[in-house]
């Protein structure tokens, strides 16, 4: 299913990190694999800048309750439990927030320990990637409120300029933006 994503123009067009350096910050557990488990509770409030609370309800937080590590981390879509009986992980599931109750069972998931804030890089260059470029292909793109989306990009693109003094912007609409009906 693709993906759904609501957000300002000006805010996926922020450069961010390539695929590579997000691979670099990215822990993938299977079942049955080992890990040591306190080093991987810092690495995920430390590295991962997650919040640790009593019970996991936003993204950002991760809880650790006897043999569970519930964890919400940026970048995925609803928080994960990962079980385990000693350092050695016995399951990982998806559970509802709200609920706490799990809803399914997984062998393996990537997780990315990489902080919000460090996801978006802090300038433009010639080889800088935006959101879009970590869709996948074929995902559809609805724009709605044309006009206003064409207002603030021409807004974007003259910052962009004056941030890199360079007369091109890097990325700019192949086709103008039509009205809806």
């Amino acid at each position: 299913r693709p993906p759904v994503i609501a957000a300002p123009a000006a805010d996926v067009l922020q450069p961010v990190l390539a695929r590579e350096e997000l691979a670099r910050h990215a822990l993938h557990f299977r079942t049955g694999a080992t890990f040591a488990r306190e080093e991987l509770i810092f690495v995920l409030t430390e590295e991962g800048e997650l919040e640790r609370t009593p019970a996991v309800e936003f993204a950002g937080e991760c809880a650790v309750r006897g043999c569970l590590v519930d964890l919400f981390p940026h970048g995925l879509p609803g928080p994960v439990r990962l079980e385990f009986s000693g350092d050695t992980l016995e399951s990982i599931r998806l559970f509802d927030p709200a609920t706490q109750l799990s809803h399914a069972n997984l062998t393996e998931i990537t997780i990315p320990v990489l902080p919000r804030s460090r996801f978006f890089t802090a300038t433009w260059s010639r080889d800088a990637i935006t959101l879009f470029d970590h869709l996948p292909p074929g995902t559809r793109i609805a724009l709605l409120e044309p006009t206003v989306i064409r207002e603030r990009l021409d807004h974007h693109f003259e910052a962009v300029v004056d941030e890199t003094s360079d007369p091109q912007p890097p990325v700019r609409p192949a086709a103008p933006l039509e009205e809806d009906d």
